[in-house]
């Protein structure tokens, strides 16, 4: 039998993947690595049990042993794993201990590695929280050519810091099987590490930003159970993480439900688990099916001056605009009811017989007295767009609202009428769901095609910038932060709503002109939007030239699906620059041969006094999010992330801990690293001079260190006579400075032409001091006279 694919937890988890609205981290258990022949942790607590009752045949005088048997026989029935090891490492002594649990895993050295871990890598995940000590996750990326950086538990922070960047990991949680200080199997380990604070801080990020994928576990595993029985406490909410597995007990669904989790369940009834491989073969290889077209937008609201049969259509044409519209509205209503919601063809014949009629329904005004609309009284005209007018007006009760009346052109264009539809549908959710950030929607209709929006006082992006009010790092982050923030959450619903139009004119600044900077970023204008089961039709509607430069690639030219995420990352990077430049991109700009040349202008803009490689970093955010190849783009729980640190660096610089931010800070304020060339994948910052001189900063998250390596290399232009002399004065002059200032010089060689000098020091040693630092730097730097 094979794997049900119908499952609709796993159509669930099938759509974020295909649609890329949320980065996947995978948690992997003992159960992925028993095909490489390693225990369970049942099979390993039971080795252990063995190794005591081999030490009891050992004892003498006999009460001896017979009181260990006696403990081995409480250990057996202890229910939890946790306290059952503790036990155990008490009984057996650390070294026992330490070598039957290295024993058990020796296989892993040699045996081939599970296919399970390769498929994982080949899922869209940025990494893996590996509850196993065996090294295959790791091993696994290295298979499949992934630079993934290894930590453990204990260095939760350094995950923290590398969530806001592209690079893939694996979080080894109980360790790694060389290194007995990261161990965490007994009760008292997991206490100590549930108590991190950082750690708690990484669950709750983890578990808020990412969709979580269980695998190779089951529901009495408190390998997994362990961290996350601490959810509850933490108060999250996990619509949209899943655990893949063969149990359908009772028992399983409990720990599900209580954890947040939806289960993914396949069938091993030969224990081979080869559905395992047709769940990812299948989730791998999906194309995304076309949904069915939404139906029309009609007020339900009913007409009481409607009796009687439908006039005719002649009649109706010498009606005034608003009785008309009420009419027509009810009568179309009926007619869609009637059909389930469907669009039949009498819905059609009615749209055609009464054309006149509502071509006169269509008419809104702000002039009196024929400024109704349904009850609205229209007061003023704010701005035409390429798509529609909008108006100001007050709702029966007197309170202000917006109203935006598109163009009566939609009637003969279905993808205009298909693009309203989804646009209202889209805001509906986000109202229903009630996300901070977006333009409230209150109601709307086809006939004629308008929505009724909370009214929002303030300015927009493109009148904000022009006004001179963003011209400083701290509000252009907080612009960008909301921004990002307000779409990550509506791409975080079931309903997965991507807005694909993001542009100054669509993104307002409620209260800004009250000039005490506690403006909110409110996104408006849903009439590209796409949301789950919104219709078929994804083609985008262009704008004026000036606001086409905005659109993603795939949405002039059909490269890729616009049902993904990738599009309204590419609309959040192109309004970046905007928000640096004040200029409108050019349509394909991002291919432009001096693409990276115009950002990087562009972002340094904007003086950053305090943080100075802000310009480099937010460059490198517009860059990457507007790639012509939709899959490379960063994601937006990335950006999200990434922003987040940023803002908290120019707040606040001196409590920055990131030592990816600290290495590219002190590169940048260091005189011979100014112009440095940045290495995404090693998070180094290095420089290449004439003379022969390479000069290099490298992140080492994982030990919270920073590294430099100064290598030197003869050009040949040297006096050959005195080279070996100089290099040699000059290297030991770099370890002697970078001795006097705090660095481990941990490599020194020299050669004729040629020394290396490296270095490392720890990254609490630079936060909080990057400018006095960067001087030493400098001093040690200025020792290279050759």
């Amino acid at each position: 039998m094979p794997f049900d694919t119908d499952q609709k937890s796993y159509i669930a988890l099938r759509n974020i993947i295909s649609e890329r609205t949320r980065p996947i981290i995978a948690w992997v258990g003992a159960g992925l690595s028993v095909e490489a022949g390693l225990p369970s942790w049942d099979g390993l607590k039971e080795l252990l049990i063995e190794a005591g009752r081999s030490k009891a045949r050992d004892l003498t005088p006999d009460d001896d042993a017979n009181r260990l048997r006696d403990l081995l026989i409480s250990v057996e029935r202890e229910k939890s794993p946790w306290v059952a090891f503790q036990q155990l490492e008490q009984i057996l002594g650390p070294t026992t201990y330490r070598e039957v649990i290295r024993d058990a895993l020796q296989p892993s050295q040699n045996a081939p590695t599970p296919e399970a871990y390769r498929y994982l890598w080949q899922l869209p995940i940025r990494g893996i929280f590996s509850l196993n000590i065996d090294g295959l996750a790791a091993r696994a990326a290295v298979e499949k050519s992934i630079n993934a950086t290894e930590f453990s538990a204990s260095q939760a922070g350094n995950i923290m810091n590398l969530l806001a960047t592209k690079r893939r990991f694996v979080a080894n949680l109980h360790g790694t099987v060389d290194d007995v200080k990261t161990w965490v199997f007994t009760h008292k380990e997991l206490k100590y590490l549930m108590k991190s604070g950082s750690y708690q801080l990484l669950l709750k990020s983890t578990l808020s930003m990412f969709t979580n994928l269980f695998i190779g576990m089951s529901a009495d595993d408190v390998a997994v159970g362990g961290h996350l029985e601490t959810l509850g406490k933490l108060g999250i909410e996990a619509p949209s993480h899943f655990w893949l597995t063969s149990r359908r007990d009772a028992q399983t669904d409990a720990w599900a439900e209580s954890a947040g989790i939806r289960v993914i369940r396949y069938k091993d009834d030969d224990g081979k688990h080869g559905q395992v491989r047709e769940f990812f073969e299948d989730i791998i290889g999906h194309v995304p099916e076309e949904p069915k077209e939404a139906p029309p937008v009609l007020l339900d609201r009913g007409n009481p001056g409607a009796t009687g049969e439908l006039p005719t259509p002649r009649d109706m044409a010498r009606w005034d605009s608003e009785n008309a519209r009420k009419t027509l509205n009810s009568h179309a209503l009926e007619l869609v009811n009637s059909a389930g919601g469907e669009i039949t063809k009498e819905y059609e014949t009615f749209l055609r017989e009464y054309e006149e009629a509502i071509h006169r329904a269509w008419f809104v005004t702000h002039r009196e007295p024929n400024n109704k609309l349904f009850g609205y009284t229209i007061t003023g005209k704010l701005t035409r767009g390429a798509f529609g007018n909008v108006f100001t007006a007050h709702d029966p009760e007197g309170n202000l609202v917006a109203i935006k009346v598109l163009l009566e052109d939609i009637r003969d264009e279905s993808e205009l009428l298909k693009s309203f539809r989804r646009g209202v549908r889209s805001m509906s959710i986000l109202r229903k769901r009630g996300i901070r950030g977006m333009v409230g929607y209150i109601e709307a209709s086809e006939i004629p095609a308008f929505v009724v929006m909370d009214f929002i006082p303030g300015a927009n992006l493109a009148q904000a910038k022009s006004s001179g009010g963003l011209e400083e790092w701290s509000d252009c982050l907080k612009f960008a932060s909301q921004l990002t923030g307000v779409i990550l959450s509506a791409h975080r619903l079931p309903e997965r709503v991507l807005h694909r139009d993001l542009r100054p004119a669509n993104i307002m600044l409620k209260d800004f002109w009250d000039g005490d900077g506690q403006w909110e970023v409110v996104v408006l204008d849903f009439d590209l939007s796409w949301h789950r089961g919104a219709g078929s039709d994804e083609k985008s509607v262009l704008h004026g030239s000036t606001s086409a430069g905005y659109l993603a690639p795939e949405q002039i030219e059909k490269i890729a699906s616009t049902r993904h995420a990738g599009v309204d990352a590419y609309g959040l990077g192109m309004t970046f620059l905007y928000l640096c430049s004040g200029n409108d991109p050019l349509p394909g700009a991002h291919q432009h041969r001096d693409w990276l040349e115009r950002v990087h202008a562009a972002t340094k803009e904007i003086r950053a006094p305090h943080w100075k490689s802000i310009p480099n970093r937010f460059a490198r955010l517009i860059i990457g999010c507007t790639r012509h190849t939709q899959g490379e783009r960063n994601d937006i729980a990335q950006v999200s992330l990434e922003l987040h640190q940023l803002w908290e660096a120019e707040l606040n610089p001196d409590a920055v801990t990131s030592v990816e931010l600290l290495v590219e800070e002190l590169a940048i304020r260091t005189d011979y690293l100014a112009n440095y060339t940045w290495d995404e994948d090693k998070s180094s910052a290095f420089r290449e001079m004439p003379n022969g001189l390479r000069v290099q900063l490298s992140a080492q998250d994982a030990e919270d260190r920073i590294s430099l390596d100064i290598e030197w290399m003869s050009t040949g232009i040297e006096e050959r006579r005195t080279l070996r002399k100089n290099a040699y004065e000059a290297g030991n002059r770099v370890k002697d400075k970078l001795k006097r200032y705090g660095w481990t010089v941990v490599n020194t060689s020299y050669e004729a032409g040629a020394f290396l000098v490296s270095a490392n020091i720890h990254s609490r040693a630079i936060a909080g001091d990057v400018a006095s630092n960067a001087k030493q730097l400098d001093d040690v730097l200025s020792q290279l006279r050759i």
